[in-house]
């Protein structure tokens, strides 16, 4: 395990409580954003997790498997009081040390002590002042920070895992951390406004959306690449308190060399986190463009990108099966060699679904495998008078093809029945 290492505040024999007074308010430990929010399989990464109320953190709960997780570092920024103090403490031993230098030179018999414990206690206040301005959080949920080291086995599942904190009051709130199958490129934090970092592809881009903006990276494509670029935003970090509104809205641009707009995106169905497919017209440079719908920025407007000829499932029909059946399911989407599959349906249940194109695993999506019998929707049955007819309980498999579809079933019923119709559209990924 990686040794902790923790933030500390130098003591001169003046007590520094950072607790409220007896009988204060219960706080409860709480997480708003990880950064980066991921890894690839078969890394090692170091995350920071940013909260409120995390002192004596001790430990790291990560769902499923494949992730170790550990903490190694805490920092608390210091209150203004404790600033206060430090700052009058440095002032004091500048002012003995210039005392001590100058009875140095001097013919005085009485010397001013100044000592090696003397000069390790200014350098370590130095640094303290230096880490508090550095590390000043812009929000006050966010103003503990934990760094939490990922060790993330080869065979990990790719996909969206649960996190959480273990302090001694408590486990924080969940958020989302993502497991990746591409390369890993984290944002420079130290890059200048306007400028736009170099990124190779495929890759999955780990940045923030910080105050006044809006990110941008360069890459080389060639003619012909079919490229998916899908943001994780609001699936990380699904609601911020504190922000209005609250939520980070993203949205992705593709520009060419010239600065044209290429394509553009703020949402992918009913899904708020936008997902965009371009096919490129000629070998260049191009430049890929993410920011918040309304120009706002904070810590915790985090995002993944992944962009590449990566699989990605639209829709697949039907939505599900009966159980113990064997069901051929149509896909759609982009950059995936089968129009079909053929899934599990040995249990009842919701399934996950994905496809692979070599080493890569698609987005899943969701497939309900059922008790009842099932049928599919037989067209023409979009009139009353001919409506198809199917005899209950069953399960209906259709969809909505163009604008103003209407799809009608007729079946017999007997007096004092009571039927209940269930449409499932969304629940299982459909725009309808």
């Amino acid at each position: 395990m990686t040794p902790r290492r923790w933030a500390f505040f130098v003591a001169w024999g003046v007590a520094l409580s950072a607790a409220g007074p007896l009988g204060a308010q219960e706080r409860n430990p709480r997480i708003g954003c990880i950064f980066p929010a991921g890894g690839r399989q078969g890394t090692e990464v170091d995350v920071t997790v940013a909260g409120q109320y995390l002192d004596g953190v001790n430990g790291v709960r990560v769902s499923g498997t494949g992730v170790r997780a550990y903490v190694v570092d805490y920092f608390k920024p210091l209150s203004q009081g404790q600033l206060a103090l430090l700052r009058a403490r440095q002032r004091e031993l500048l002012q003995r040390k210039m005392e001590a230098a100058k009875a140095a030179g001097s013919r005085a018999t009485t010397r001013a002590a100044w000592t090696a414990a003397d000069e390790r206690m200014l350098a370590e206040i130095a640094r303290q002042l230096a880490a508090a301005q550095q590390r000043r959080p812009t929000v006050p949920a966010l103003s503990e920070q934990v760094t939490v080291h990922l060790v993330i086995a080869r065979n990990a599942e790719p996909g969206l895992r649960e996190l959480r904190l273990i302090t001694p009051s408590g486990m924080t709130n969940t958020l989302w951390l993502a497991i990746g199958q591409l390369p890993e490129v984290i944002e420079p934090p130290d890059r200048q406004s306007g400028q736009q970092p170099v990124i190779p592809i495929p890759a999955t881009v780990n940045g923030q959306i910080l105050p006044g903006e809006v990110d941008r990276y360069r890459f080389k494509a060639l003619k012909g690449q079919r490229l998916v670029v899908a943001v994780s935003a609001r699936a990380l970090v699904p609601y911020i308190a504190d922000a209005v509104p609250g939520w980070f809205q993203a949205t992705v641009a593709l520009y060419d060399a010239a600065g044209r707009e290429l394509s553009y995106a703020d949402d992918f169905l009913f899904h708020p986190d936008p997902v965009l497919y371009y096919r490129i017209p000629a070998d260049g440079e191009y430049v890929l463009e993410v920011r918040d719908a309304l120009y706002r920025g904070r810590d915790d407007f985090v995002y993944r990108i992944s962009i590449g000829e990566v699989p990605f499932i639209t829709s697949i029909f039907p939505l599900g099966c009966r159980v113990g059946t064997q069901t051929t399911v149509e896909l759609r989407g982009w950059n995936f060699p089968r129009a079909s599959i053929i899934p599990d349906a040995e249990t009842p249940g919701v399934k996950m679904l994905s496809v692979r194109n070599e080493d890569v695993v698609s987005n899943r999506v969701p497939f309900r495998v059922d008790t009842l019998p099932e049928c599919m929707e037989q067209e023409p049955d979009n009139q009353p008078g001919r409506g198809q007819p199917v005899q209950v309980p069953i399960t209906v498999n259709g969809r909505i093809n163009y604008p103003g579809d209407v799809d009608v079933y007729r079946f017999e019923g007997r007096a004092g029945q009571r039927i209940i119709a269930e449409v499932v559209a969304r629940r299982l990924n459909s725009p309808l």
